[in-house]
């Protein structure tokens, strides 16, 4: 991501670097930022109500309540995107705060569900990508960091998955087994 800040960027930017669920992202408040310690709380998430009215509600399951650490580029462009929003928040006469949400929509209310969609498209058509959608970059974030040796129950943990079943479910369907090490181990152990 160059030095371009923009909401759509960053948004894509935190899916694709925390797994967390556009819900999630949506609901993010500063108070849920540390960006001296380098993690982010996810606690609640953006849902509808009876009444179909956006609000902040649980999120998915107990597991989902979770804290999720950031790498220094991402703590960069947070401090970068926190610093220009309080600059656009003054000019537009709202309010900054820790409650203030890291994703609005121009009159500092929620993000409507479609909008990840809407951005991710204008990206791809802008920069010629191929389609992802926003669960697609949780999907790949689950992804690399299993293929990089990370232990599932970690990134079951990082996910939020209620169960580290769901966690295999996902990502043994997505991801077959293709190395021959496991098959190896096991003729390694019958020589023995």
């Amino acid at each position: 991501m160059k030095n371009n800040y923009q909401g759509p960027s960053l948004f894509y930017w935190l899916l694709a670097f925390t797994g967390c669920r556009k819900q999630e992202i949506s609901a993010l408040e500063w108070k849920d930022v540390n960006l001296d310690r380098g993690y982010i709380y996810i606690h609640q998430a953006v849902k509808r109500d009876l009444q179909n009215h956006l609000m902040i509600g649980k999120t998915k399951n107990r597991s989902s309540v979770r804290y999720i650490p950031i790498d220094n580029k991402t703590i960069a462009i947070l401090k970068t995107w926190q610093h220009r929003q309080h600059l656009e928040n003054a000019i537009l006469g709202l309010p900054n705060n820790h409650h203030q949400l890291l994703f609005t929509n121009n009159k500092g209310g929620f993000l409507t569900p479609s909008m990840p969609g809407k951005w991710l498209i204008q990206l791809e058509k802008a920069y010629d990508l191929p389609h992802v959608t926003p669960h697609g970059l949780r999907h790949t974030y689950g992804t690399l960091l299993l293929e990089a040796g990370t232990p599932i129950t970690d990134v079951s943990k990082l996910l939020g998955h209620s169960s580290i079943s769901t966690t295999m479910q996902v990502y043994i369907d997505l991801h077959p087994v293709t190395n021959h090490k496991a098959v190896n181990t096991l003729a390694t152990l019958a020589q023995n």
